[in-house]
């Protein structure tokens, strides 16, 4: 099934992106600001903690925003990746999908991100499943 994006969710999708996104800021941002859009289209965490080496090849930048944009069939189908700033250095380069994602309901490129996919972070994925996890295991080790 692809994904569609921006379309109208139901109800018990909202709440149940409300909760995980809830539960999310408690166990990841406890510091930062966490902003979800009214249709649970999109999220922010306005202070993403980087992985040691993202911080390493970004000196001085420990914490960055991140932006995650929730597909209408979720939680059937995972984020399709996630975004970091653009001005971001990635210490391994080769192991995202990255760039440029063509779909014109996506607003984020052009306003200072960089979309990132790893189908391996997601490959387990189940409707349960913690996608900051394996966001975070994955930005720390590509190649595991």
């Amino acid at each position: 099934m692809p994904a569609s994006y921006f379309g109208e969710k139901q109800p018990w999708q909202k709440e149940l992106i409300q909760q995980q996104v809830a539960d999310i800021a408690h166990n990841y941002f406890k510091r930062g600001r966490v902003e979800l859009d009214n249709d649970c289209h999109w999220v922010m965490f306005h202070e993403f903690n980087l992985p040691d080496a993202w911080r390493q090849a970004n000196p001085g930048r420990n914490f960055v925003p991140m932006l995650l944009i929730f597909p209408d069939q979720y939680p059937h189908l995972p984020p399709n990746g996630f975004f970091l700033p653009n001005s971001l250095r990635n210490p391994y380069s080769d192991s995202f999908y990255r760039g440029s994602y063509q779909d014109e309901e996506r607003p984020a490129q052009s306003s200072g991100w960089e979309w990132y996919a790893s189908y391996e972070a997601l490959r387990d994925w189940s409707p349960a499943g913690d996608v900051i996890r394996a966001i975070l295991e994955q930005l720390a080790d590509p190649f595991e």
